[in-house]
């Protein structure tokens, strides 16, 4: 990845080269994700519709029928051998104008890694993937500004993404050039995490995704054998749910509001009918700043036919669940109240291979001065 960096020269000439451009005051300004952006990507998967199906028998009566789920630790049983995360990071570089057309360009870090879980509960670096990407808008500019860039990136064997083509994620961020960079960057991520899936072997343990399972796309082929639960941090809270045959609604921020600790809600059914979802609470009201932290959204597989007898499995692995938050690092993260120790280890491993932020401002600060003094 380093690598890549310093061979990042070529693609900034031929921007310099070929339009208009205007860098970035002293070098790259990251992007810093948007903190509700993986409650943005659960909210166009569940919608905003009424969940009252449920993946459990018997039903519950009432949304407050909430199950406890007291914490197993591995030395009981050691549920969850491997885990993943994906990991991202954006910096604005320049804006290029041509043709009365102006947009930014962005180079983005993507990684993704699976950390295995020893018998004796360490934790090492099973597979660890990341690379480097240039974020551009091509559409609006001219084949020649696009050729040459694309020349240079070849050379410096470093992609360009177009983010000008469509995907899931810039779908939703249209009228954000900014904003669909990112896009394209998270489905980067995904990309790599979908790849990083296929490595892992089949077994009799479970595997923790970070985030929600609808989130990884084709997972009826990549995830075939494999036991696999999603684990999000964040959550859309536009779902309502209903129990039994009442008419009364209760939106989610009012069910994880008042779920007690080491308790789970009922699973509910997707609305794609594919994957079952529910909450858990891994830290009391007391030690979070408010109602909506310290809560978990997990969702599974579901057989073609549902059975009833998923809520047991659910009530299972929130147990093991709850057992993962207790060395979760208090104070090193803003979401350490909905953070798993080893997802945390993984995003860690990630970051690791990037740039260092000081290294790359100061590199591409040079590298600016150099092209606007005529290549000198």
């Amino acid at each position: 990845m380093m690598r890549d960096f310093l061979n990042l020269r070529g693609c900034l000439e031929a921007l310099a080269k070929n339009g208009d451009v205007l860098p970035a005051t002293g070098g790259a300004a990251e992007q810093l994700l948007q903190p509700d952006l993986e409650e943005r990507e659960d909210a166009a998967i569940v919608g905003d519709g009424i969940s009252d199906r449920f993946a459990e028998d018997p039903a519950p009566r009432t949304m407050k029928e909430f199950i406890p789920c007291p914490q197993v630790p591995r030395t009981e049983i050691n549920r969850y051998r491997y885990f993943l995360d994906g990991a991202m990071r954006t910096h604005y570089l320049c804006t290029v104008s041509e043709q009365n057309v102006t947009e930014p360009v962005l180079l983005g870090e993507v990684g993704a890694a699976v950390m295995e879980r020893l018998d004796d509960g360490s934790l090492r670096p099973f597979a660890v993937k990341s690379k480097l990407l240039l974020l551009i808008n091509k559409q609006p500019f001219s084949q020649a500004l696009t050729y040459a860039l694309d020349q240079a990136a070849e050379a410096s064997r470093l992609p360009v993404i177009d983010t000008g083509q469509e995907n899931a994620f810039t779908r939703r961020s249209a009228a954000d050039p900014a904003a669909r960079a990112q896009g394209c960057a998270r489905w980067e991520m995904r990309e790599l995490e979908r790849c990083i899936l296929q490595e892992i072997p089949a077994g009799d343990y479970w595997m923790i995704t970070d985030g929600s399972l609808s989130s990884q796309g084709s997972r009826q082929a990549i995830l075939k054998g494999q036991q696999v639960i999603g684990v999000a941090k964040s959550f859309a809270k536009s779902p309502k749910f209903r129990a039994g045959r009442s008419t009364e609604t209760i939106t989610v921020t009012r069910l994880v509001a008042e779920l007690p600790v080491g308790h789970r809600t009922p699973l509910f059914v997707s609305s794609q009918g594919d994957t079952g979802f529910w909450y858990v609470r891994l830290w009391p009201q007391g030690a979070v700043d408010y109602p909506l932290m310290g809560v978990i959204k997990c969702d599974i597989e579901l057989p073609s036919q549902i059975p009833v007898i998923q809520g047991q499995l659910a009530t299972d692995l929130s147990g093991s669940l709850v057992a993962e938050r207790r060395v979760t690092p208090l104070g090193n993260d803003p979401r350490w109240h909905s953070q798993l120790y080893p997802i945390h280890i993984a995003e860690q491993v990630i970051r690791s291979r990037f740039i260092p932020p000081l290294m790359l401002r100061e590199g591409l600060t040079r590298e600016w001065s150099r092209l606007l003094r005529g290549g000198k």
